[in-house]
């Protein structure tokens, strides 16, 4: 059944959304002063750093809180299509780089990304089996391994996601309702990290 449905939910909801967007703000902003946030040059170093440790410390704080429902409430069904794999170097460099494309991981220590990184399981959809769908409570994030991912939003198609590109980063924040539907468009594999593991990082 689908949570979130209270009002304290639905303010919780808009809390998240702000941040989302404030999130992706600030990495716009960073995109466009290639990587140097306003006020801050290349002849300052250490204000950088400083800046960014403070960003990750902050990060770090939000991760694994739960939102409205109890943690692990609402993916049930991740169960049934976990599998056995083994994690070789090129599948641990292959997660890294979609974590450290995701707003929330960009944000944590390489040290903290190696962790989750040994604590993602993998698991194995067949064509048109829904990963994640919009509105259900989210506890997990991940990055895509093998085949052909849709997201969807509202009923319409907004991107399509391949080997390497993540989704669901708010579930190593928040244990909070879906904002997109992703669904296998072929056989596919993905490896995914819980939110209360992240949060023992």
């Amino acid at each position: 059944a689908t949570m979130g449905t209270t009002s304290s939910c639905c303010c919780q909801k808009v809390s998240l959304l702000t941040e989302e967007q404030a999130c992706s703000q600030r990495e716009d902003a960073q995109r466009e002063e290639g990587e140097i946030d306003q006020g801050v040059t290349m002849s300052d170093p250490r204000s950088l750093e400083n800046k960014r440790a403070a960003e990750r410390k902050g990060a770090n704080k939000r991760v694994g809180i739960v939102v409205g429902g109890a943690e692990g409430a609402g993916e049930e069904h991740l169960v049934e299509h976990r599998r056995p794999r083994v994690k070789g170097k090129e599948t641990k460099t292959l997660i890294k780089l979609g974590m450290k494309q995701d707003r929330v991981c960009a944000l944590l220590e390489e040290a903290e990304l190696d962790t989750i990184v040994e604590t993602m399981e993998y698991y194995e959809f067949r064509k048109d089996n829904f990963i994640v769908e919009q509105g259900q409570m989210g506890t997990t994030f991940f990055v895509a391994h093998s085949g052909n991912l849709e997201v969807c939003v509202n009923g319409k198609i907004m991107n399509t996601l391949t080997s390497g590109k993540a989704f669901g980063g708010l579930a190593l924040l928040y244990n909070c309702p879906r904002t997109a539907t992703v669904r296998a468009m072929d056989d596919c594999g993905v490896w995914g990290a819980s939110g209360s593991t992240c949060h023992q990082v």
